[in-house]
């Protein structure tokens, strides 16, 4: 197995189901232990789960799951069906809402922070600038949620996307800032099939 780095830190696999990340000096403000500890208290299928902390050395221990980032998997041109991409965004939906449920705000939505398997199951990925909801934040979940609506509008806007939705129908307003979170956010938007 290979290890790889990204602008913020290295990465270095050590099993088939995890992977260590390893803080760049540059970059080692962005290790908060007591928002991280908090991730170490939950659990689910639709992220990326964190194991284990090294505060001392500011590293930490991820689930590793074989896939590519949403962004690249949609890259391969590869006609995704009607059925197939409101499950992805089903997936997309509950992750985020998972989180925020769990009073964390992720605050980077967008297409390389979900990836993707070859059975199209999503997770949720890259925690470097999750924020603890607490009451002065609460805005931060509608940051989340507005987000996931920009990303969804450009995942239909891919042309070769078109063969699979005829059109979606949705606006961005105070009401879309009102809802509560991302699934009841994607059951209001009218995506119709073109089947």
């Amino acid at each position: 197995m290979k290890n790889f780095e990204t602008e913020i830190a290295f990465f270095r696999i050590l099993s088939s189901n995890k992977i260590q990340k390893i803080y760049k000096t540059q970059y080692q403000h962005l290790f908060q232990d007591e928002i991280f500890k908090k991730l170490l208290n939950i659990n689910s299928y639709s992220m990326i789960n964190l194991y284990k902390i090294d505060i001392e050395n500011e590293t930490m221990i991820y689930e590793y799951f074989i896939s590519v980032n949403l962004r690249e998997r949609l890259k391969l041109h590869q006609k995704i069906s009607y059925e197939e991409l409101i499950h992805i965004f089903q997936q997309m939906a509950y992750s985020i809402d998972f989180l925020h449920k769990n009073n964390i705000a992720h605050i980077d939505i967008n297409d390389t922070n979900f990836l993707i398997n070859e059975k199209l199951e999503v997770k949720l990925n890259d925690y470097d600038f999750i924020e603890i909801l607490n009451e002065k934040n609460q805005s931060l979940k509608q940051i989340d949620i507005l987000a996931f609506g920009i990303l969804i509008y450009r995942v239909i806007q891919l042309p070769y996307q078109w063969n699979a939705i005829k059109h979606l129908t949705f606006k961005f307003n105070s009401n879309n800032l009102d809802y509560s979170s991302c699934e009841d956010f994607l059951s209001s938007l009218r995506i119709h099939s073109s089947l």
